[in-house]
Order: C-alpha cells, then structure tokens, then sequence
C-alpha cells in the first residue's frame, strides 16, 4: 500500500499554487465575496426593520456611562424596552420574512459554493499536473454544476457528524477526504466516490489527518486576517491536490 510522503505533498503543492496562484485567488474571493455581501444585499431592508434594537443598546450605553451607579436598573430598562420592540407587528413580521428569505439563500448559496468550490478542485488538480495533456479544464467546467450538485451532498455527508460528536466527525471527514477530487475524475456520483476515498486513506490516516490539521490552521489564521482566506485557502486546495495525486500513484 502507497505510503503518503507529506513533505513531498508540501513541495508540490507550494510549486502548483505558484504556477497557477492568480485564477486560485479569484475563485477563492468570489466565495468569500458571495457568502458575505449577497445575504446582507438581499436582506437589506428586513435588517433596517431591526434598527431600533441597535437604537436601544447605543441608548444602553449612553445611560451607563452617564450614571454607572443604577446600572441594574438601566439593564432592566432595556430589556423590557427589547421585549417591548419583539412584540411589535412589524418586527414579527420583519422576523418571519428574514427567516423565509434566510433559508432560501442559504440553500441557494450552499449550491453556489458548492459549484465554486468544485471549481477550486478543478484549478487545484490541474495546477499539481506536470503534464499539460492531463490538464482537463475545459472538460471538467462543462459539467460543474453537476458536480456541484454532488459535492453539496457530499460536503452534507462529511460534515454532519460533527454536530453529534468531533471525534468521530473528524475521523469520517479525513478518510472521505478526496471524494471532492474523485468526483471529477471518475464519476459524479457521490456515493461510488465514498468507498474510493475510503480506500485510499487506508493505512494513511494519520499522514491525511496531518494535511487536515495543517489546513484547519490556514484557515483559522486566514479568517483572523480575513484577505489573507483568499490565498490561504487556494494553498490548502492545491495542498489536498498535491496529496490525492501521490495516493494514485502518480509521478511525483
């Protein structure tokens, strides 16, 4: 069985994020740019209806800091006065409505991360390629959406266990770590790439869990940094390309 090389996976993964950093990049800021400005561009006006809650805490603020001795009493005060804005119509309603038009942007925006990301799986295979006749863009864009499609479900599959129990979630999330780079090779399907990526982090588990660590620390250090996601997390997609390809046994 192909023992995975991680400092090789580092080489690689350093030498295809330089050759092919730009459109990395610019896949990786139209993600973070979608998931932060579009929910607030279309909930716009249902955010304005909650501006006297903001109005009441500035109030908050005001008073104690002018009379810092009847602070208990001040807190009191603003929290009947948020009770007293939650059981007006039009928050109600403003809620109602922003929990409607939430959950449908969220889905809409968990598809269309999905689709970028495959295409950040797309770029990050092809940029570890030392050979340009293996390089399929053209191919594998065609067909995108339905990878999207997949990689959703599958990103549903690996994800879910973490809400009962981390260990386990993180043990199911690192042996399904290549599903996502499978699926654009082999077949859309997400369930035929399941038992795939299980084989190949057979007797690598520990290596594959030292890339996932170090991923998880580029993008907590890029999230603090905020740009510093756009290229943190183009690294951390080439670095998962890099280690995929060595597990098929490809030339290094």
């Amino acid at each position: 069985m192909k023992q995975l090389d991680v400092s090789l996976c580092f080489q690689e993964a350093w030498r295809g994020f330089k050759g092919w950093w730009i459109p990395l990049c610019i896949v990786a800021s139209v993600i973070l740019f979608s998931q932060s400005w579009l929910p607030k561009r279309i909930l716009r006006e249902e955010i304005s209806k909650f501006e006297p809650y903001r109005e009441a805490y500035h109030n908050f603020k005001s008073e104690v800091k002018q009379d810092p001795i009847n602070v208990i009493e001040i807190y009191w005060n603003y929290i009947y006065e948020n009770i007293e804005i939650t059981d007006r119509p039009e928050t109600r309603e403003a809620f109602l409505v922003m929990l409607k038009k939430g959950l449908i942007i969220l889905s809409a925006l968990f598809i269309v991360a999905s689709v970028l990301n495959i295409f950040m799986v797309i770029i990050a295979k092809a940029s570890v390629q030392k050979n340009k006749s293996d390089v399929s863009l053209k191919k594998d864009f065609s067909h995108s959406f339905v990878l999207g499609l997949s990689y959703a479900l599958l990103a549903i599959i690996k994800i879910a266990p973490f809400f009962l129990c981390i260990l386990p979630g993180v043990y199911l999330y690192v042996r399904l770590f290549y599903t996502c780079f499978i699926i654009t090779e082999e077949s859309a399907n997400p369930l035929a790439a399941i038992p795939k990526s299980w084989r190949m982090t057979r007797g690598n588990f520990f290596p594959v869990f030292l890339i996932f660590l170090v991923q998880l620390m580029v993008l907590l250090f890029s999230i603090v940094t905020i740009i510093g996601f756009i290229p943190g997390n183009s690294f951390n997609y080439t670095l998962r390309a890099a280690s995929y390809k060595q597990l098929k046994g490809e030339e290094a």
